[in-house]
């Protein structure tokens, strides 16, 4: 927590150095956002020690099984929705550049990369 709050108070000093320097808008408000999403992470991280007295990991008794979240799904090697959800992104981006056309087909395929992902996993 200590961290991403040292490092959105520097990002926003560097911000306001950025203005009076260069007088240039679009890089301060992103050095601004960079700093709001820092202390975004701050905020979280602090909740998140706040909730639990001491973590698993720095218990000298615990079972490495404790810290265990929920499984993660496994998707099988021949599962064609990966390289789908890859080609439809690549669209997507073309169309971003060559009109609307590629960007209605891209993301036509990333939706139904994602549904293939999600039927697939809960199978």
């Amino acid at each position: 927590m200590k961290v991403f709050l040292g490092s959105g108070t520097f990002i926003l000093a560097s911000a306001a150095i950025y203005w009076f320097v260069s007088d240039e808008p679009a890089g301060t408000i992103l050095l601004v956002g960079t700093a709001f999403a820092t202390y975004v992470m701050a905020v979280y991280a602090w909740r998140k020690t706040r909730r639990s007295a001491e973590p698993v990991e720095d218990r000298g008794d615990a079972d490495p099984g404790e810290g265990a979240g929920d499984p993660v799904a496994s998707y099988t090697m021949g599962s064609p929705w990966p390289f789908v959800f890859g080609v439809g992104v690549a669209v997507l981006a073309g169309g971003l550049v060559f009109g609307p056309a590629l960007l209605a087909l891209g993301a036509i395929l990333v939706v139904i990369a994602v549904v293939g992902l999600m039927r697939e996993s809960i199978a």
